[in-house]
């Protein structure tokens, strides 16, 4: 089985891009969801 890794993650709330930041993954708008 080839497993594809994820190119983009989008913020559940508002839809803006993803970006990890250290344990967090955070959007543009500063909604942030920390990674368990």
């Amino acid at each position: 089985m080839n497993r594809t890794p994820f190119q983009a993650l989008a913020c559940p709330l508002d839809g803006e891009p993803l970006q990890l930041e250290g344990g967090t993954w955070r959007c543009a708008s500063n909604h942030s969801f920390d990674v368990a």
